[in-house]
């Protein structure tokens, strides 16, 4: 029986990928903090024999990790929208949970992954370029994409896949801090559906949607800086 663990599956895409998954013929292990005291999760597992939940802190040190990993998917994520007067202790904390969450969880559960098996780290289209107001998070996730990009050549010689989603605004709890229209806004349950469409079709390294926003990130981010950054201009003056 395929084993998933997911890390962050408490709300928004990673609840919608918990009540998907729940439904097929695997194991899964669900992860996060507080996760005993999450009464939809608690109702899945007393009613599924094959669910399991595990209290994790990814900002501190991972004291256990599941057993034959089959898939790991780390989907926790923090954002505060942020300006060079926004405090220390946001660009800390993105970093620490954004990032360095994600190596935690990946040193600890390595020797526990299966033959052929895949690790799936969910990042976002902001790691593209950094836009006004949001310099913490997409700085946190360009990080994780760049840990990735660096690990998956080792991976692959042990045979192990590794994958980033990329995607654009999800309707969730930390979208709803931003003051600002969200173009391609995308409910987590699309979202979820998606992402599972894709992991199960293909290795590819990087998986990344919708479209117009993509194409719109991309542009700022294969841009001449000169024109990017006056781009980024208008739209802190939009902001």
């Amino acid at each position: 029986m395929k084993h998933i663990w997911i890390i962050g599956g408490s709300s928004g895409i990673g609840l919608e990928l918990v009540k998907i998954w729940c439904k097929e013929n695997v194991k899964l292990t669900i992860s996060s903090r507080n996760i005993s005291s999450n009464e939809t999760l608690v109702s899945l597992r007393n009613s599924h024999d094959n669910i399991f939940l595990l209290d994790i802190d990814v900002s501190k040190e991972i004291q256990a990790v599941p057993t034959d990993i089959d898939l790991l998917f780390y989907n926790v994520g923090v954002y505060e929208p942020t300006t060079m007067d926004s405090s220390f202790e946001d660009f800390e904390n993105m970093i620490n949970t954004n990032y360095l969450g994600f190596l935690r969880v990946f040193k600890k559960a390595l020797k526990n992954m299966n033959p052929n098996s895949k690790i799936v780290a969910n990042a976002s289209l902001s790691s593209y370029f950094g836009l006004v107001n949001s310099g913490a998070y997409s700085a946190s996730k360009s990080a994780l994409v760049n840990l990735c990009q660096s690990f998956q050549p080792e991976l692959a010689l042990k045979g192990i896949n590794l994958q980033v989603i990329n995607h654009g605004f999800v309707k969730t709890r930390l979208t709803d801090k931003n003051e600002f229209e969200m173009p391609g806004l995308m409910t987590p349950k699309d979202t979820a559906k998606r992402i599972i469409k894709e992991i199960n079709k293909s290795n590819k390294f990087e998986i990344r949607f919708p479209f117009k926003v993509s194409m719109f990130l991309s542009f700022f981010r294969f841009s001449p800086y000169r024109l990017s950054l006056y781009l980024n201009k208008k739209l802190l003056k939009n902001s």
